[in-house]
């Protein structure tokens, strides 16, 4: 894996920092390879392929919607993907489809998460990149209360939808391989898994200004979209569709 990272405009300094993040990205395992080893004995993403992958969803969206860049700072998400999951350089990853985020477990991760990923950008002797990578970083976690920040939107969802194609693309797809009881598990959270993936984007949707914008966002929502009912879950899906829209 090439451990180099593009610098993205809202991070500003020397390149040599952005390269020991993405060292520190890349020892990161994203997958439990043992419980999926069945389904697929390569198995393998790290935090920095994430973030590669991220922001090829967020080029390929931006690229696509003129109306979408009037009213969303494209390089500010561009920041959030970089910097979004430091704190588990020193926490590792914590997989989301089996979790229950409401759990006391999760709550104090995500805890300890945040405070080491704050701690690890203080230890950053350049004083601007630390100030924007804190501030990307706490706006992706919403720690500043502002639930209708465009970009951090934006980047929440990208976040839980390239862990979703990651999923069906390399552990669903051979899911002849996973026991009943696996499978099983799968489907269960599914309701979770797609409030996951689309309340910030919904969130989004409606916040918008133009209907341009609203109907570029939709093409990206509808690809989503695609890789449930693609895979066997239409049902869950539009249960979860009618939901929202009776809410």
């Amino acid at each position: 894996m090439n451990c180099e990272l593009k610098r993205p405009p809202e991070l500003s300094g020397n390149d040599l920092l952005l390269q020991q993040l993405a060292l520190g990205l890349n020892s990161v395992s994203r997958w439990d390879a043992v419980l999926y080893h069945k389904a697929n004995p390569n198995l393998s993403e790290t935090d920095l392929e994430h973030v590669i992958e991220m922001r090829k969803i967020l080029n390929l969206a931006k690229n696509a919607s003129p109306f979408l860049r009037r009213e969303i700072d494209f390089d500010s998400t561009d920041g959030m993907i970089i910097v979004h999951d430091i704190g588990e350089i020193d926490t590792i990853d914590m997989p989301a489809l089996h979790r229950d985020d409401n759990s006391t477990i999760v709550k104090v991760r995500r805890q300890e998460e945040q405070i080491a990923a704050e701690e690890l950008i203080k230890r950053v002797t350049e004083p601007e990149f630390q100030k924007r990578a804190l501030n990307l970083y706490k706006r992706f976690e919403n720690h500043n209360g502002q639930s209708y920040d465009k970009e951090a939107l934006l980047a929440r969802f990208i976040d839980k939808f390239q862990g979703d194609i990651f999923f069906y693309e390399n552990i669903y797809k051979y899911k002849d391989a996973l026991s009943d009881e696996e499978l099983k598990n799968i489907k269960a959270n599914i309701p979770d898994s797609l409030n996951r993936v689309f309340t910030p984007v919904f969130r989004l949707l409606k916040i918008l200004k133009s209907n341009q914008a609203r109907a570029e966002l939709s093409v990206l929502i509808n690809s989503a979209f695609a890789l449930y009912t693609n895979n066997g879950f239409n049902d869950e899906l539009q249960i979860y569709i009618q939901s929202v829209l009776t809410n």
